[in-house]
Order: structure tokens, then C-alpha cells, then sequence
């Protein structure tokens, strides 16, 4: 089974983004802006790196994060998931921090393929996303900080 998954509304800009999947199944989360303060403070009160590179790598773990916490929502957890590229040079960074939290999660990687491509402006999860963001629809789960933590 294909698993789509988009993303509405960048993390690092203002406002709320939202996570959304589909694949005859579907579920969204909505992370609001206050939770994404959060997440860039608590980050940078741990530098690591230079502060540019610090912030690529912030915004791919806090990506992966909020996947990884909208796919436990997911009943069925085999076959290809796919994510819109969003974050374009750090695919195989995403892919392998996503597979190291799924498996944290009771995911079964040998069962489950990761794609970072495009879904396209026609795909369900897509679709969610966007009705999640304009009010359309409401978001199965409102994510805060301390869901987050435990996958940063």
C-alpha cells in the first residue's frame, strides 16, 4: 500500500503547519506556531553545529518528528511511504533519522519503504492538509511540545 504523506505551511515560517497522510486511510496533526517556538528555542539552547547548519538539522529532526508522530495514527503500516519533498538536500539525512524513529516506535522496517518525491497537488493527503490549514476540516490530533520531545 502507498502512504502519502504532505506537509502544509513550512515549519520555520509563522502560523501553523500541518502534517497529513492518506492511503485510503488518513489522519492530520496540526503543530501551532507556539509549539514551533518552542522547538527552535529548545534547539538552540543545545548548538551543536555552525548556527546555519544548526537550523537545517533542527528543521529536518522537527520534520521527522511530527512524521514520525503522524504515522503512528496509521493502522496499517506496510508498504511504500511517501513524502513530499519538502526539505530538498537533506533527503538521505531525513530518511535515515525516519527510519531510526520509526523503528524506536515498533515500526517494522523490513515491511515499509521510505520515498522522499513529490505527491502531488492532486494527492488526498495533499488535500487534507490544505482543508486542515483553512478550517475546512479539523485536525485529528493538536500536537504539543511534550509529543514532540520524545522524537526530537
Amino acid at each position: 500500500m502507498r502512504i502519502e504523506i504532505d506537509q502544509s505551511g513550512k515549519l520555520d515560517f509563522p502560523g501553523p503547519s500541518i502534517f497529513a497522510f492518506s492511503n485510503g486511510e488518513c489522519g492530520s496533526i496540526y503543530v501551532g506556531h507556539k509549539v514551533k517556538l518552542k522547538v527552535f528555542n529548545y534547539y538552540e539552547k543545545h548548538p551543536h553545529y555552525s548556527k546555519e547548519t544548526m537550523r537545517k538539522r533542527i528543521k529536518v529532526r522537527f520534520f521527522v518528528a511530527c512524521v514520525s508522530f503522524l504515522l503512528t495514527k496509521l493502522k496499517n503500516r506496510k508498504g511504500k511511504i511517501v513524502i513530499d519533498n519538502e526539505l530538498d538536500s537533506y533527503q538521505d539525512y531525513l530518511k535515515e533519522l525516519l527510519i531510526h524513529r520509526l523503528q524506536k516506535l515498533g515500526f517494522s522496517i523490513k515491511q515499509v519503504s521510505i520515498d522522499v518525491d513529490s505527491v502531488g497537488k492532486k494527492s488526498p493527503a495533499d488535500f487534507l492538509a490544505g482543508e486542515v490549514r483553512v478550517g475546512k476540516r479539523k485536525p485529528d490530533i493538536v500536537v504539543s511540545f511534550e509529543d514532540l520531545i520524545p522524537l526530537l
